[in-house]
């Protein structure tokens, strides 16, 4: 059968192309031997959540094309631990960013409540 979600609601169709797997490859989840999402997942999303979600990125996207459109193109590396973007860019040698002095934007985790809104 074609695999389902949490409470037994069908998989969303781009994951029913794939119906012999049975551990994910790019996500993190084990199928039971009947095609639904094993207990022991954690992170897998009910169909409600998952679609929630997509709605948020969606209107981010969105949110960000128009800032581009308008000409917002602000040059605002971020820090996450002791990486930055700074340390793989090839345009080093003429970035008005000093890496000594520059305040990067810090990255976290969001709860899933923060996802949602």
């Amino acid at each position: 059968g074609s695999p389902t979600g949490a409470g037994g609601s069908p998989a969303p169709p781009i994951f029913q192309t794939r119906s012999k797997l049975e551990k994910g490859d790019q996500f993190n989840f084990t199928l039971t031997k009947n095609g639904e999402i094993h207990g022991r997942c954690v992170e897998p999303l009910d169909p409600a959540e998952f679609r929630q979600m997509l709605d948020v990125v969606e209107t981010r996207l969105k949110e960000m094309g128009e800032a581009i459109f308008r000409g917002e193109a602000l040059v605002n590396p971020y820090r996450q631990g002791s990486a930055t973007p700074c340390d793989y860019c090839e345009y080093q040698s003429i970035c008005r960013i000093d890496p000594w002095t520059h305040s990067y934007r810090a990255l976290r985790a969001l709860s899933r409540q923060e996802e949602a809104s």
